[in-house]
């Protein structure tokens, strides 16, 4: 089947866990739906690359457990750069595990031979060490 012509989807997750320092990346170890030409991503890695232009609908959840007393922050960066006003945090302990939860919308502009706008998306435990688990990324290309 030509997925050219199907619209851009991505469904990806893990359910094992993943143990994260602060900075670290979180990974998606499968791709449960991968479909058109405008998103890919290469299972087991963190990066989500948008690739054509328009608007991008990206949604984040994860169970986390912090590995000491404090908040747990998870930021979307670009190109490695945080994109200001996407991030979710929540404080806890090393008893309670937590859901967080991060949407929102990216814009890809137009590229051309001098400019390239490709996104390349990852998201990154920015507050205390945690245990991820059960972490699901979507992203569904709106227009």
């Amino acid at each position: 089947m030509n997925r050219n012509y199907q619209k851009s989807v991505l469904d990806a997750f893990t359910t094992s866990a993943q143990t994260l320092l602060t900075g670290n990346n979180i990974s998606f170890a499968n791709n449960g739906v991968l479909t058109g030409c405008s998103i890919s991503h290469a299972a087991g890695t963190p990066t989500i690359v948008l690739k054509k232009p328009g608007l991008y609908y990206v949604s984040f959840e994860a169970d986390v457990l912090p590995s000491a007393a404090g908040t747990v922050s998870v930021i979307l960066q670009n190109n490695g750069v945080t994109v200001p006003g996407v991030a979710t945090s929540t404080t806890g302990t090393t008893t309670n595990t937590m859901r967080v939860i991060l949407d929102t919308i990216v814009e890809v502009k137009p590229s051309c031979c001098a400019v390239d706008n490709t996104k390349n998306l990852i998201f990154n435990n920015s507050g205390v060490g945690a245990v991820y688990t059960n972490t699901a990324v979507s992203v569904i290309k709106l227009c």
